[in-house]
Formats: C-alpha cells, sequence, structure tokens
C-alpha cells in the first residue's frame, strides 16, 4: 500500500475487522499479524490524519475485482 504524503488526511477502509481494530488500538500487538500491523501504522505516520474503518465485503467489490484481475495477471502468488 502507498500513501502520498501530500494528502495530509485520508481514510483507507478494509473489510477485515480484526485487522482494522488492531490498528486503530494504541497496544502493542502480539498477534501472528503484529508485522503486518506495525507496517501499517508506521505507513500512516506521514499523515496528519490517517483512519481505518471498516467495511463489508459486500461495499468492497471493486477492491475485489481489483486483486482478482491482478492475480490473474501476475499469478496467485499468495501460496
Amino acid at each position: 500500500m502507498g500513501l502520498d504524503p501530500r494528502h495530509s488526511e485520508v481514510e483507507i477502509e478494509g473489510d477485515a475487522l480484526a485487522i482494522v481494530k488492531k490498528i486503530n488500538v494504541n497496544v502493542e500487538d502480539g498477534s501472528i499479524i503484529s508485522a503486518f500491523i506495525k507496517d501499517l501504522k508506521a505507513l500512516s505516520e506521514g499523515h496528519r490524519r490517517c483512519h481505518f474503518v471498516h467495511t463489508t465485503n459486500e461495499k468492497n467489490g471493486l477492491a475485489h475485482l481489483l486483486a482478482i484481475e491482478g492475480i490473474k495477471k501476475k499469478g496467485n502468488n499468495l501460496s
């Protein structure tokens, strides 16, 4: 995820509620995804306001379609 520092106020939506909750608390995360959470928090520090919000899968349809197209073009590197 790339954030343009020229945008001082950003809102990032995600459909993974557990991740959104972990990002929004000021507690050291000890879970298996802690490195991911730390990276997201570090990326957000260059902005005056960076708010992470939860959205449902249904509302996140465009992001899902873009991810599917990316996998088709580049191959699935997730496995």
